[in-house]
This record gives structure tokens, C-alpha cells and sequence, in this order.
């Protein structure tokens, strides 16, 4: 296993989103699928397992507990291996937004930070993918 080209181990991926494709690809496979991407804000409800804004040292003491580790068994809701993903949101023609965080919770100024890109709807990047949602 070459964790730079693949960084999950086969038996961990069940919740690990698809990455390495453009939002155009995962477009057409959430056509395929009869799927759809997340909205911004359905992709954040879903990051979040706490709503409440808090401080760097509340952060730590909320997700780290006397462990220092976060328990995901104690979060069985949370998305894990979250990182840069497509979702759906309002940006000119050939572009794309992607989320990237934040994760669990939000740490105080969490929407001054770079969370939210454009990026180009063809082009594709090692470490950015997609979830999806049934549709309705």
C-alpha cells in the first residue's frame, strides 16, 4: 500500500468519499446513480456533530476529552475522513465549489477560514472527492 497514492486501507473505506475526479465526473456519475451531490449547507449539517461556536481550547476539550484522541465509536454520526469535497452551491459557469471543513465542530472565526474554494468544474485533484445524497 502507497499511503501518497492511496491513503485508506480497503477495509476503511465504506465511508471514506471518492476523490480523485472532477465535478464534472462526479456529475455524471450522480446522474448515473440517480444520486445527488450535497448542498453547501447539507454538507456542513452533516460535518458538524455540535452547532455550537467555540473556542480553541472549548474545541479541544469537546472533541479530545481526557484522552487527547478523538472517539468516533462516542460519534457513530460523524463523517469521517473529511477533507477538500465537491458540493453543490452558487458559483459562475465552469467552476465548482468545494467544502473543506469545518470539521465536528466550529472553532470561533471558523467562516474567516479558507473552508470554501471554486475550483475549476473539469479539473481533478488527488485529495478532493464527493459524497453523495438520494434524491427526493
Amino acid at each position: 500500500m502507497d499511503e501518497t497514492i492511496e491513503p485508506v486501507r480497503p477495509k476503511d473505506r465504506g465511508n471514506v468519499p471518492v476523490h480523485s475526479v472532477s465535478f464534472d465526473d462526479a456529475s455524471a456519475y450522480c446522474e448515473w446513480a440517480k444520486v445527488r451531490l450535497p448542498t453547501e449547507e447539507e454538507w456542513l449539517a452533516a460535518a458538524l456533530i455540535d452547532q455550537r461556536i467555540m473556542s480553541p481550547r472549548e474545541m479541544r476539550a469537546f472533541l479530545f476529552g481526557q484522552s487527547g484522541r478523538f472517539d468516533i465509536d462516542k460519534y457513530p454520526q460523524a463523517l469521517d475522513g473529511l477533507g477538500k469535497e465537491f458540493v453543490v452551491g452558487d458559483v459562475v459557469p465552469g467552476k465548482a465549489v468545494v467544502r473543506n471543513g469545518p470539521h465536528y465542530v466550529r472553532e470561533e472565526g471558523w467562516e474567516t477560514h479558507p473552508n470554501r474554494l471554486e475550483w475549476p468544474s473539469d479539473a481533478y485533484d488527488l485529495m478532493l472527492g464527493f459524497r453523495v445524497c438520494r434524491r427526493s
